[in-house]
């Protein structure tokens, strides 16, 4: 009989240490808040140029940014990663020695300049060989071959890299729109990112791209908050906005970020978006900090300074 009592105590006592146990483990993640941030995205587009030491400046914050950083991290690009023509020999020579030092976590985009490779590329369109053969650090990092365009989970976040390079914009009756179309609608997350290279609205010398209103108006419709671009070499950033550029709280919010290393350009043009700030003047790029239904921005220049900065909840509930 003792010996029964002495083992049914050493069970509850065993039980006891145990579940003391499992809750010192269940303490060690803190409480999700959106007072804490679950990822930071941060990049440019438009940058490795030989003759430049642009993308070795932005680069440089790149390294601040991640050294610093205390939660999973993304480096992305929005195109014309290599100039002024993406070869093998710029990608290896330009590219590598800067941004390259972030190519195990960078997922890029390509450009117009990426795809000027190929037999007579300038009257036949060219390809983008050496940008898909660059991006191999892990199976998909560029998106499948000859397509370049994939969707990625960061944290609570849904990111879509896009192609919107002529033969691969986003087209109602394309491929990509197809594929796009039903990962919006299954997804449906609460915050989401779309980046590519085309703008649908600039301020510079590209101006407002008519090419992009669809794709505006099928990405609004399914809840991305945040459109990234590049092709102009400057920064821009656009208040909330519908596919005509008119004011919606529930709209997308855009940002041009060809600051990443190649010559800036001072170049304005009229736009019919809702423009808040921009400047011809800095290199720099744009960092991203995402919590679970919000997100702040910095626009980070040379010297490490932050020339714009501010914060959202993540403002288009539509689709969810």
């Amino acid at each position: 009989m003792a010996s029964e009592i002495q083992h049914a105590v050493a069970v509850v006592c065993v039980c006891l240490v145990t579940q003391a146990h499992a809750d010192v483990f269940a303490q060690t993640e803190p409480p999700r808040s959106d007072s804490m941030p679950v990822a930071i995205l941060v990049g440019a587009g438009d940058i490795a140029r030989c003759e430049s030491n642009g993308d070795e400046i932005t680069a440089a914050l790149l390294d601040s940014i991640v050294a610093e950083a205390t939660v999973p991290t993304v480096v992305f690009t929005v195109g014309d990663n290599a100039y002024e023509r993406a070869t093998d020999g710029k990608f290896r020579e330009c590219y590598d020695p800067t941004w390259g030092r972030h190519k195990a976590i960078t997922r890029p985009v390509p450009g117009n300049h990426d795809y000027k490779n190929g037999f007579l590329w300038f009257l036949l369109g060219g390809n983008a060989s050496p940008y898909f053969d660059y991006f191999d650090a892990f199976p998909g990092q560029a998106g499948d071959r000859g397509d370049g365009w994939y969707h990625y989970q960061l944290a609570d976040w849904d990111i879509y890299a896009l192609n919107s390079n002529d033969g691969k914009t986003v087209k109602r009756d394309s491929r990509q729109w197809e594929w796009l179309s039903r990962e919006l609608r299954e997804r449906q997350s609460t915050c989401s990112i779309a980046y590519l290279h085309h703008p649908r609205f600039s301020v510079s010398k590209h101006g407002d791209n008519a090419k992009m209103q669809d794709l505006w108006d099928l990405l609004t419709q399914n809840g991305i908050d945040i459109m990234i671009a590049g092709h102009d070499h400057n920064y821009q950033r656009f208040d909330p906005q519908d596919a005509d550029g008119a004011p919606e709280e529930s709209g997308i919010r855009q940002f041009v970020v060809g600051t990443g290393g190649t010559y800036l350009v001072l170049e304005e043009d009229e736009t019919s978006g809702q423009l808040a700030r921009w400047t011809p003047d800095h290199h720099g790029v744009l960092k991203l900090t995402l919590y679970r239904e919000r997100y702040e921005w910095e626009f980070i220049v040379e010297d490490g300074s932050v020339w714009d900065a501010g914060s959202s909840s993540c403002q288009n509930t539509r689709g969810r």
